[in-house]
């Protein structure tokens, strides 16, 4: 199991230390489009997170395909009970440095 599949598995059993666990402390996660940066640092991804857990107890995220070249996972994620019960699909580009995810990138997210 790679480490974008790891964090999927916390996120949907809601496990913010496993989440946690799987990012280097200086993660950056932008929106893919604009290069809006949209986290930056561990503690402000955990702050969003127990928020977004808080929240979505019954949000569940599904890898659809995934692609793994060099220190890349590039994914194709649907996330079920998110967003008023909607569905979002979204592609997600991790880089990983030292096994842990230090860049994330969403392109494409897609409520439905």
């Amino acid at each position: 199991m790679n480490i974008a599949e790891i964090q999927i598995e916390a996120y949907n059993s809601k496990d913010i230390k496993k989440f946690i666990k799987c990012y280097t402390n200086d993660i950056k996660v932008y929106m893919l489009q604009n290069n809006q940066l949209l986290t930056d640092g561990i503690e402000n991804l955990s702050e969003i997170m127990k928020s977004d857990f808080d929240k979505n107890t019954e949000s569940k995220s599904k890898i659809l395909s995934s692609i793994i070249q060099g220190n890349l996972i590039v994914q194709q994620e649907e996330i079920t009970g998110h967003i008023k019960g909607k569905t979002a699909s979204t592609v997600s580009i991790y880089e990983i440095t030292d096994d842990k995810i230090s860049k994330l990138w969403f392109s494409g997210r897609k409520v439905e």
